[in-house]
C-alpha cells in the first residue's frame, strides 16, 4: 500500500514538473540551470619580462554532453581547443590555455602582459544552453634588468660612395633612435622598432658621404616599458683616391731624400726610384722633397725647384743638382768669421782676401797674415778664385803678435822695447840711467809682468806684456860738487893767509 502510494506520489509530481515546464515556456520565464565549475591552474603565475608562451591547465566541471565555448578578458591567449563537449557521464572536460608573455603590440600600446606589474585576467565558459562559469588568475612580470646593446659597423673605415652598414644588436624588443653626427656637426636622424622578444639585430644602412673624417653614430634605445639604453660608435670616410709617382734625378742611389705630402712626411726615396703616392680627390695637394740631400764629404745635392702641386694622376721626377762645399777658416781660429758655402759644380769662386792684420779682440793681441792653406797645401800671398769642381777646405794662417809696453814716468830714461812680438819670441827693454847732472834720476827697478834691478831687460812673449820703470832721486853728484867746491875754498883761504904772512909791512 505504501509503495503505491510513492509511485503514485512520484507521478504526480513529475506531471506537475511538466506542467511547471510549459507554463514557463509559455510565459517566457527561463528555467534554472547548472553552473559550470572552473580550475585554472596555477592561478597566479610569475615571470620575467620577454618570457616565452606559458600554458595554464583549465578543468571544467558542467553538464554531461554539453558543449561549452571558452574565452578570456584582460589578457591574449589562445585556448586549445577553444570548444569542449563534456562527453564523460560526470561533465569533465579539459583544456588548455597558452599566453604569449614576450612583446604584445597593442597598436602604439604596448603594456601588460609585457611590461613588468601584475595583470588580472578571467576565462569563462559558456554553453548553448546557458550553462557557464569563470575563474581569475592573475600574472605578475619582472623587469629583466638593464637593456643590453651594442652598436657597430662592418667596417671601421669607408670610402667616398660606400654603403655603411650600422647594426644594432638587442637583448629584448625596443624602439629608438640612430643619430649620425658628421666631423662637421651635421646631424642625420633614423628611428628604429624591433618587436622580437628575443635577442635580435636591426640593420641601417647609409651612403658614406663628405665631409671626410670621423662620423659618430649614437643609438638610443628604449624596451617599451621605461627600460633605455645609449651606446656610440664612429667610423672614418675618406674620399676616392688616385696615385702619383714621384722620382729623383741627378742623386745617387745611396742617397735618399724626405717625401711630404701637403707638409706631412711620407718616408724616403733613394736616388733611381720611384714611389707612389696615394692621394684623395677632395682637394689639390702639394708634393715636396727635401731641397738638400747629402751625400759624402762636402757634397750634397739641390734641388732649387723641390715642390709639385697636383690634383690628378700623374709622373713627376725632381732633378737634382751636385754641389760642393767651401769652408774658409783661421788658423788660430776666430781672427775673422768663418764661412761654409755651397756652390753649383763648375763655378769659379772668389773670396774675400785676408786682411794683412787684425787686432784682437783682447787688448795687446794682433793677428799678422802669413798665407793661406788650400787642401793642405800651402799658398802663398791672397787667394783669388777657386774652381768648384770638388770640396775645398782654405785656412787663412796668421801669427799672433803680443803687445809688449814700456813705461817710464815721463819717458825719463828714453825707454825703449814697446812694440808688437811674435808669440814666443823674446823681446828686450831698457831705459838709460843715471839721468840728470847734479840731481839725478836713477833706475830703481821693473814692476809690472816682468821685476827686477837692472836697467837691461827681457821677456819671452806669451801675451800683452806692461813693464814700469821705478826711479829714485840722487843727490850724490850735487853733494860732490858742493864738496870739491868747499875743499878748493879752503885751500884758496889758506894760501891766500900764508902768502900775507910772507909779505913785508909797510907803515
Amino acid at each position: 500500500m505504501v509503495l503505491r502510494d510513492l509511485s503514485d506520489s512520484l507521478k504526480s509530481a513529475a506531471v506537475m514538473i511538466l506542467v511547471a515546464a510549459f507554463l514557463l515556456s509559455a510565459t517566457g520565464v527561463p528555467l534554472e540551470v547548472n553552473a559550470a565549475e572552473l580550475t585554472l591552474s596555477p592561478p597566479q603565475l610569475t615571470i620575467t619580462q620577454g618570457s616565452t608562451f606559458t600554458t595554464f591547465n583549465i578543468e571544467i566541471t558542467g553538464m554531461p554532453n554539453t558543449g561549452y565555448s571558452l574565452s578570456v578578458s584582460g589578457i591574449p591567449g589562445i585556448f586549445s581547443p577553444s570548444s569542449l563537449v563534456t562527453t564523460d557521464g560526470n561533465g569533465f572536460a579539459y583544456a588548455e590555455f597558452s599566453v604569449d608573455f614576450g612583446f604584445q603590440p597593442y597598436g602604439m600600446n604596448f603594456g601588460p602582459p609585457y611590461c613588468p606589474g601584475t595583470s588580472y585576467f578571467t576565462i569563462s565558459a559558456q554553453s548553448a544552453n546557458g550553462d557557464s562559469g569563470s575563474v581569475g588568475g592573475s600574472i605578475t612580470v619582472l623587469p629583466p634588468g638593464p637593456l643590453q646593446m651594442t652598436v657597430s659597423t662592418d667596417k671601421p673605415a669607408y670610402t667616398q660612395g660606400g654603403l655603411v652598414s650600422i647594426t644594432i644588436s638587442l637583448d629584448r624588443a625596443a624602439h629608438g633612435t640612430i643619430t649620425v653626427t658628421s666631423p662637421l656637426g651635421q646631424i642625420q636622424n633614423y628611428g628604429f622598432v624591433s618587436t622580437a622578444a628575443t635577442p635580435t639585430l636591426i640593420t641601417k644602412t647609409i651612403q658614406a658621404t663628405a665631409p671626410f673624417g670621423t662620423w659618430t653614430v649614437a643609438v638610443q634605445a628604449n624596451d617599451y616599458c621605461g627600460i633605455t639604453n645609449t651606446m656610440t660608435n664612429s667610423f672614418v670616410v675618406n674620399p676616392i683616391m688616385y696615385t702619383v709617382y714621384v722620382s729623383l734625378e741627378g742623386v745617387p742611389a745611396t742617397a735618399s731624400a724626405g717625401v711630404q705630402v701637403d707638409g706631412a712626411g711620407q718616408g724616403t726615396i733613394a736616388g733611381g726610384q720611384i714611389d707612389g703616392l696615394s692621394l684623395s680627390n677632395a682637394t689639390g695637394h702639394t708634393i715636396s722633397v727635401d731641397e738638400n740631400v747629402a751625400g759624402l764629404a762636402g757634397i750634397r745635392y739641390h734641388c732649387p725647384q723641390n715642390t709639385w702641386h697636383v690634383n690628378s694622376s700623374g709622373k713627376h721626377t725632381f732633378n737634382y743638382q751636385v754641389e760642393y762645399q767651401l769652408s774658409v777658416s783661421t788658423d788660430p781660429e776666430g781672427v775673422f768669421p768663418t764661412t761654409s758655402e755651397w756652390y753649383e759644380s763648375g763655378n769659379i769662386v772668389k773670396p774675400n782676401p785676408a786682411p794683412e792684420t787684425v787686432q784682437g779682440q783682447t787688448p795687446g793681441v794682433k793677428y799678422v797674415f802669413n798665407y793661406w792653406q788650400v787642401d793642405g797645401v800651402i799658398r802663398n800671398g791672397n787667394l783669388t778664385s777657386f774652381a768648384m769642381n770638388r770640396p775645398h777646405t782654405a785656412v787663412a794662417k796668421y801669427s799672433v803678435q803680443y803687445l809688449l809696453t814700456v813705461i817710464s814716468p815721463n819717458n825719463v830714461g828714453n825707454p825703449q822695447g814697446s812694440g808688437y812680438y811674435d808669440a814666443g819670441t823674446v823681446a828686450n827693454f831698457s831705459v838709460s840711467s843715471p839721468v840728470g847732472y847734479l840731481v839725478q834720476q836713477v833706475f830703481a827697478e821693473w814692476v809690472g809682468d816682468v821685476t827686477g834691478t837692472s836697467s837691461h831687460a827681457s821677456i819671452v812673449m806669451t801675451k800683452p806684456t806692461v813693464v814700469r820703470a821705478v826711479w829714485v832721486t840722487s843727490y850724490i853728484q850735487l853733494f860732490s860738487v858742493i864738496g870739491a867746491a868747499f875743499v878748493i875754498a879752503i885751500a884758496l883761504f889758506v894760501r891766500r893767509k900764508r902768502e900775507d904772512r910772507g909779505r913785508p909791512i909797510v907803515t
